[in-house]
């Protein structure tokens, strides 16, 4: 099986868990799956914006820009983690980010599949595929979450997506010892 399709096996199995838990954040905001937009200017448009930015920073791999956009106090919660291991700070971010794939592996194509922000809620519900390159071999994850707006910037970034497929597919293509979040070397 070619690597192309075995990211996209994968990719499949956990896209299902994660479209659903999208599905279910979508009714729970009382909108459907397409995007919210108030009058041109309003602060509601100013949430998107900062939502899509800030997630081009990533895809850009662009981390002054991401820390830019996050407020000193941002929280970035990985569900499939215990609580503990939660990202708390603008500089625990910027430290957890320096070692993250997007910014280390060969490539990087992060994609924005849905959005969808209720007219009114400081919230953006989001449906992503993050892919990476590593080691020769693509890595698909597709997630589900939501970031929170206030002031201007970032206050809460929480994503879904399923640990255990994640984990078998890493260990089968490179290896038990894999590690998506890297220590970086300080200069």
């Amino acid at each position: 099986m070619t690597d192309v399709k075995k990211v996209t096996e994968v990719a499949a199995y956990v896209a299902a868990g994660a479209v659903a838990g999208y599905l279910v954040a979508a009714s729970l905001m009382g909108g459907d799956s397409t995007p919210k937009q108030g009058k041109k200017g309003s602060d509601q448009n100013e949430i998107v914006r900062i939502v899509t930015e800030f997630l081009d920073a990533q895809s850009e791999r662009d981390l002054d820009k991401m820390c830019s956009l996050v407020d000193d106090n941002l929280v970035y919660i990985n569900e499939p983690h215990p609580p503990e291991r939660a990202i708390r700070g603008k500089s625990m971010f910027r430290e957890a980010f320096a070692a993250s794939p997007c910014i280390w592996c060969d490539k990087a194509n992060l994609q924005v599949l849905q959005m969808s922000h209720q007219e009114g809620s400081d919230t953006v519900f989001v449906e992503r595929l993050d892919q990476f390159f590593i080691d020769g071999h693509w890595l698909a994850i597709p997630i589900c979450g939501y970031l929170k707006v206030t002031n201007g910037k970032v206050v809460l970034w929480k994503d879904y997506w399923d640990y255990a497929k994640y984990k078998a597919f890493v260990t089968k293509t490179y290896g038990p010892d894999f590690r998506l979040f890297r220590t970086t070397v300080k200069q």
